[in-house]
């Protein structure tokens, strides 16, 4: 029925799920998969409401608490800007659905596509970092965070997490430990 309507994104993702029967519901000539439950009859949805925002509109629903009124319009900019970036990173991935995505993996590439969203976030990562740096007082506040004396320029920060093995990257006898610091200056 989905092929038939030109809807391969969800071919692929009723694919990927493994089941041999499906639900769907239909309102007049359109038909879809849902993910949760749903109405019975459209009669039943009395408050919502539909906004113009960004590129698009904005679904709103009723107060938990309240539900015969609508909760308070709260613009989320940045939100919107991780949404889009998470848009542009699906792009170059070459990966916009979820059926994409669960076939990527099937096919043995979720290795890749973690890697290659790791790198994505650490670029990121750096940008933040770059913006960071460039503020006026970035210097001070590092210093102030991490007890750096004053005295001392701060030329960089490395973050490292916990490994999952045990192994030497360097000869540890050429490292000079008097310019490690470990949790603290």
């Amino acid at each position: 029925m989905f092929r038939k309507m030109g809807d391969e994104s969800k071919v692929l993702l009723l694919k990927s799920l493994g089941r041999l029967y499906t639900i769907y519901c239909s309102i007049d000539d359109y038909n879809d998969y849902f993910y949760g439950p749903t109405l019975t009859n459209t009669q039943d949805i009395n408050v919502f409401g539909l906004e113009k925002t960004y590129d698009g509109l904005l679904l709103r629903v009723p107060q938990r608490n309240n539900p015969s009124k609508l909760g308070d319009l709260i613009r989320q900019d940045k939100m919107f800007e991780v949404f889009n970036e998470y848009h542009q990173w699906q792009d170059t991935m070459g990966i916009s659905t979820v059926g994409e995505l669960n076939q990527a993996i099937m096919g043995g590439l979720s290795s890749g596509l973690i890697l290659v969203f790791e790198a994505l976030q650490e670029k990121k990562l750096s940008r933040i970092a770059d913006a960071i740096a460039q503020r006026e007082g970035a210097e001070e506040l590092v210093k102030g965070l991490c007890g750096i004396p004053e005295n001392r320029t701060v030329l960089c920060v490395i973050s490292l997490g916990y490994p999952d093995e045990e192994r030497s990257i360097y000869d540890l006898s050429r490292l000079k430990y008097e310019k490690v610091h470990n949790e603290e200056f």
